[in-house]
């Protein structure tokens, strides 16, 4: 993922699980010439991770999804050469987007119970909804690693559960950002189904049964996307 004034490459290495013999890297790179700005080794054992810039500073977002493990949310920043990291204190909430104005951040339980609205930087918890909260029945409904902001003041969270002949639905609600009030069920016609409120965001996998083949080697987000090399 480029920074937002395109000089900085950030890159995360699920290094782990592609057996290169050390632990999972977050890395930024001098976007013109390719040479290592920072690094920093991570305690994760990550299946892919998502990346998202700040809208109004130069902090970077990461998701690392570790399946059935859960997920570990992790923010950073450069600061003469070196990589100032914070690890926030979950492995249970899985990082869905930033709100556009930078104030908030949107994760979902990574059992699929709830979705919370976060203050930045800190990620205090604003609010909380679980899935009785939008009239659905708990033990039959989830919230899915969807959704976003539609506005600073307005996300959209998709509910999934099955019909009795075990077709897939989803619905989506729209959620005032600062109250936490459901305000509406959310057309989404004309949209992918999954995912009604895409803003370019490339979710991780926090799926516990993630699709084969070598983890993690297309890294990025929105329309930039890195091949991680071997070694």
């Amino acid at each position: 993922m480029l920074s937002l004034d395109g000089a900085v490459l950030w890159v995360y290495r699920p290094d782990v699980l592609a057996d290169r013999d050390r632990p999972d890297q977050w890395v930024s790179l001098d976007a013109g010439t390719g040479a290592v700005i920072a690094q920093v080794d991570l305690e994760t054992v990550g299946h892919g991770g998502q990346q998202l810039l700040h809208p109004a500073s130069d902090q970077v977002f990461l998701d690392v999804g570790e399946g059935q493990d859960g997920s570990v949310i992790y923010r950073a920043s450069l600061a003469e050469g070196r990589m100032d990291l914070v690890c926030y204190p979950w492995s249970d909430r899985c990082l869905i987007d930033l709100s556009p104005d930078g104030r908030q951040f949107m994760t979902v339980d990574h059992g699929q119970a709830d979705v919370a609205i976060h203050t930045y930087r800190d990620g205090e918890v604003t609010f909380t909804l679980s899935v009785g909260a939008f009239g659905q029945d708990p033990d039959e409904t989830y919230v899915e690693w969807s959704g976003g902001y539609l506005s600073p003041d307005t996300v959209i969270v998709t509910l999934t559960g099955e019909t009795e002949d075990e077709q897939e639905w989803f619905r989506h609600y729209r959620v005032d950002a600062r109250s936490g009030q459901v305000q509406a069920e959310f057309d989404a016609c004309g949209r992918t189904l999954r995912h009604p409120a895409s803003r370019g965001r490339n979710l991780a996998d926090h799926r516990p049964n993630r699709p084969s083949g070598p983890p993690g080697r297309l890294i990025g987000a929105g329309t930039l996307r890195v091949v991680v090399p071997p070694g």
